[in-house]
C-alpha cells in the first residue's frame, strides 16, 4: 500500500459555437489517496540478475480532500453553481519492467487511471528501488 497526495489547481472556461451560455469550471484541491496494487509477476532468475516483468490492477481510494472544485453554468437569465467531488475510487491498470540483484530492486512502471476530478485519464510512470531485508533463518 502507498500514501500519495495531488494538489489540482485549474480553470477553464468552455463555450459552445454560437451559444450565449458557457460553463467555467475551477479546481483548487487537495487530495489524499491510499494506492493498493494487485500484479502477476514473471521473473527470471539468471546468475546474478533476475529480470522480471509484472501486470496488473491498480485501485486509488480517496481519503481526504480540501479545496474548491466547482462547475458554474452562465446563460442570459439565471447562472447555477454545481460542486463537484473528487471521485472516491479511482481504478486502473498497471504494468512494468525490473531487475533485481541480490537484495535490491529496481522497478519501472506505467500507470493508467481512470477519471479523477477531471473527465480525463491520468498516466503515471514511477521509478522504485528497493531493498529487501533478509530475516533471520534459525
Amino acid at each position: 500500500m502507498l500514501f500519495y497526495s495531488e494538489d489540482i489547481d485549474f480553470e477553464c472556461t468552455f463555450q459552445r459555437p454560437f451559444a450565449t451560455s458557457y460553463w467555467e469550471y475551477e479546481y483548487d484541491l487537495k487530495t489524499i489517496y491510499a494506492k493498493y496494487n494487485v500484479q502477476m509477476k514473471y521473473k527470471e532468475n539468471l546468475k546474478t540478475i533476475s529480470p522480471f516483468i509484472h501486470l496488473g490492477f491498480t485501485a486509488n481510494v480517496l481519503l481526504y480532500h480540501s479545496g474548491v472544485s466547482q462547475k458554474t453554468y452562465y446563460n442570459t437569465s439565471d447562472t447555477e453553481i454545481t460542486e463537484i467531488r473528487p471521485s472516491f475510487i479511482r481504478a486502473g491498470i498497471v504494468g512494468g519492467v525490473g531487475a533485481e540483484y541480490k537484495q535490491f530492486s529496481l522497478d519501472l512502471r506505467y500507470e493508467i487511471l481512470g477519471r479523477a476530478v477531471f473527465n480525463s485519464m491520468a498516466k503515471n510512470i514511477y521509478f522504485i528501488l528497493a531493498y529487501s531485508f533478509k530475516s533471520t533463518k534459525y
